[in-house]
Parts: structure tokens; C-alpha cells; sequence
């Protein structure tokens, strides 16, 4: 009754009003709820993506760290057997008589000293002097640095061999003789049985510089022009001025 009483314009107003609040509570009620929940889903997919490519990430990472991982098991493996190499029994004093025997090179000095606790390992200190032709020398250097227990040369000297008599009372050696120093230093767990090897070796020298020295002249084949020294001496070591070589370290 009301509506058929007003103008038709006013009932257009009214219709476009009534249409504009439909519209207006459609919006309100449905669209702008669906858009916040659109934009909330969009959100989470985001951080799902970013969480599985840090995942992705780590797990890239994992591996590398599991191959970091495995390299060091190996390394651990391989020097945790040469600190267990057994050098008790003296295999390495007569491998080591081998290799200068074969490459006719003369030990002049073999001494362990004290052993050396540095905590996390023990070290046994040993004072090597070597004489022989210069490439001969060298192999046998070669074969210290390459030990199966775990060691390592240091102060390595070598130095062109003159000796004393050189007026023509003994004769001189061949051209080429040197004389090496090094000191070799071996590795062991800082364990009772550690300390137990390594003092196995310093009971090698026996109290004496050179364990491969019976007390008889040390002719070797490499040197066939040494002359013999008086029986009960040692060979005697280059003296200081006798050094005047180059030194390698």
C-alpha cells in the first residue's frame, strides 16, 4: 500500500538503495570474508614453501655433512691404526737396518730421548744422524717420513761431509758423501700402553748413541775408501766448522 502510494521515482531510489545494501552485505558478508581467508591460505602456502626450501636446504646440507661425517670416520680410522702399530716387537729397528743396509748408508747416531706428554698424545723424541752418498741419504729420509705409525721428521740438516784428515792420513770418501741430522718424532695414544711403547723403543739404543754399532770399524759398502777406525770408537758426527753445506728443514 505504501509502495503503490509513492512516485516512480522515489520507488527507483528505493529499489537501487535496497540493491546497493544487498550488494553492500554481500560483499561484507561473503566476499571479504572469502578474500581474508583467501589471502590467510596464501600466507600459509607461503610459509610452507619458504619451511620446505629451508628443509630442502638442510637436507642438501645433511648430506654434505654426512659425507664430511664419513671422510672423517676414514681418517680417524686410518690414523687411529697407526697409533695402534705395534712397534714393540722391534720390527721397525731391523726394517730400518734393512733400508740403510741396502742403500749402504751409515747410522751414526740413533738416540730416543725423553718422552713428551703433551696431553692429548705422547711423543718420543729421536735423534738421528746419518752418513752416506747424498741420493742414498735421501731414500732413507724418504723412509722415515713414510713410517706406518703415526710420526713426523723435523730440523732436518744435511751437510757435505769433510773429514778431518783430510791431509792424506785416511782416505776420502766419495764425492758425494753427506751427513744428515733429523729428529724423528714418534706418536702414541697418552695411555699406559702408549707410554709402554714408546718406552719399548728408547730400551732399543740400549744406552748407547747407535744400536747398529757392535763396537768393530763401521766399514760400509757404500763407502769402500772409508778407512777403519780404532776398534771401540763410535764414528764421531761432522764438527760444527765441517757443516758448511746447505741445510734443508
Amino acid at each position: 500500500m505504501m509502495a503503490r502510494g509513492l512516485d516512480k521515482k522515489t520507488r527507483t531510489i528505493l529499489i537501487l538503495l535496497l540493491l546497493l545494501a544487498f550488494i553492500y552485505a554481500g560483499y561484507r558478508f561473503v566476499i571479504m570474508t572469502q578474500i581474508q581467508a583467501y589471502q590467510k591460505t596464501k600466507t600459509e602456502l607461503n610459509e610452507a614453501r619458504a619451511l620446505i626450501s629451508r628443509l630442502s636446504a638442510r637436507a642438501g646440507s645433511l648430506e654434505e655433512e654426512k659425507k664430511v661425517l664419513e671422510k672423517a670416520r676414514k681418517r680417524f680410522l686410518e690414523l687411529n691404526n697407526r697409533f695402534n702399530t705395534d712397534m714393540q716387537d722391534g720390527q721397525f729397528l731391523v726394517q730400518f737396518s734393512r733400508v740403510t743396509e741396502k742403500n749402504r748408508v751409515l747410522v751414526l747416531k740413533f738416540k730416543p730421548l725423553a718422552i713428551v706428554d703433551r696431553g692429548y698424545v705422547l711423543v718420543l723424541p729421536v735423534e738421528i744422524e746419518l752418513r752416506g752418498l747424498f741420493p742414498q741419504v735421501t731414500l732413507v729420509i724418504d723412509y722415515l717420513e713414510n713410517l706406518p705409525n703415526l710420526s713426523e721428521l723435523r730440523n732436518i740438516q744435511i751437510t757435505r761431509y769433510e773429514p778431518e784428515n783430510a791431509g792424506g792420513q785416511s782416505p776420502a770418501l766419495p764425492d758425494g758423501t753427506v751427513t744428515a741430522s733429523t729428529t724423528l718424532l714418534l706418536y702414541s695414544r697418552p695411555t699406559p700402553a702408549g707410554r709402554l711403547q714408546l718406552e719399548e723403543v728408547r730400551r732399543w739404543a740400549l744406552g748407547r748413541s747407535n744400536p747398529f754399532f757392535s763396537g768393530r770399524p763401521p766399514v760400509s759398502p757404500a763407502l769402500p775408501e772409508q778407512a777403519a777406525e780404532p776398534a771401540g770408537r763410535e764414528p764421531v758426527p761432522a764438527s760444527a766448522p765441517e757443516r758448511a753445506g746447505a741445510k734443508t728443514g
